[in-house]
């Protein structure tokens, strides 16, 4: 699963170059990019869809954001089951 995950990752980044990289670090890759992550695709893999909370002391929240609304001092672990918005953030990432 994983070579064909790679293969098709390969090809699309091929194809538009610009908007996608395969590079996992932001500063190798492009900040305005698209990461595709081809490593996820394998048995065994996780990954965290949006708003799922993660199975850690004070049950963090993985959360979308806004490129725009990503400022200094922001700090992960204060999103919480209890205190994560209803609804979902429209317009995020």
């Amino acid at each position: 699963m994983r070579s064909f995950a790679k293969m098709l990752a390969t090809m699309v980044n091929e194809e538009i170059p610009s908007f996608t990289t395969l590079e996992r670090s932001l500063a190798k890759g492009g900040k305005d990019q698209i990461y595709i992550d081809y490593l996820q695709n394998s048995r065994g893999q996780t990954l965290a869809s949006a708003y799922s909370v993660r199975p850690k002391p004070g049950a963090t929240v993985s959360a979308p954001w806004n490129g725009k609304k990503l400022r200094r001092g922001l700090i992960p672990r204060k999103f919480t089951i209890k205190n994560m918005k209803k609804e979902p953030i429209r317009g995020s990432l």
